[in-house]
């Protein structure tokens, strides 16, 4: 009977140091966590900027959208994996994701084109301020969704990009109806 007090004691203490333990964890510890960009602070029913610091980056050119509020004609609903917001690069603009203080892994993420078809999704993980590891060009329909695997380590910036080639003048376009969208990204803060 005193083993199993004694026993209980510990397994309680322990617990309780866990918990606290937990609870005092910096938001930014290394760890594994999928965004989902539906937790997003004082976040408008409709559309708005994502905030320059959410979920331990920053973001620059970032813009989420409630997709439920969305023409079903475009590709934006398609990315939508989990709850009803997604995020999209503001106006077709190039789109960055920075850890300053220290780097992540990029492990994968699911996006589609907004408007054009097919899109080029051009990304780039950087270390530091401005060295490319990788680069990889992709196309995005606005008619499916695509899960896109990276599995890209120690960056300190992902980059997105986007375009789409005129064949009537040869030409890369970029800009206002170059967006996509994407949920569920999946990150390993390191």
């Amino acid at each position: 009977m005193t083993t199993m007090k004694v026993s209980t004691y510990v397994s309680t203490q322990t617990s309780q140091l866990t918990t606290q333990m937990i609870s005092t964890m910096s938001p930014c510890a290394a760890r594994f966590m999928t965004i989902t960009f539906d937790d997003i602070i004082n976040a408008s029913s409709v559309q708005g900027a994502v905030p320059s610091f959410y979920r331990c980056f920053n973001w620059v050119n970032g813009w989420y959208a409630n997709v439920t509020g969305l023409p079903t004609s475009n590709g934006f609903r398609r990315a939508l994996v989990s709850g009803a917001y997604i995020i999209l690069n503001r106006n077709g603009t190039s789109m960055n994701m920075t850890q300053n203080n220290s780097s992540f892994n990029v492990h994968s993420f699911v996006a589609s084109a907004a408007y054009e078809d097919p899109l080029h999704l051009l990304l780039k993980g950087i270390r530091g301020t401005s060295t490319v590891v990788y680069q990889q060009d992709l196309l995005v329909n606005t008619s499916y969704a695509r899960t896109i695997t990276l599995n890209w380590f120690n960056l300190t910036t992902l980059n997105f990009q986007t375009y789409s080639y005129d064949t009537v003048y040869y030409q890369n376009v970029t800009g206002l109806g170059q967006q996509f969208s994407m949920d569920n990204l999946n990150v390993t803060l390191n």
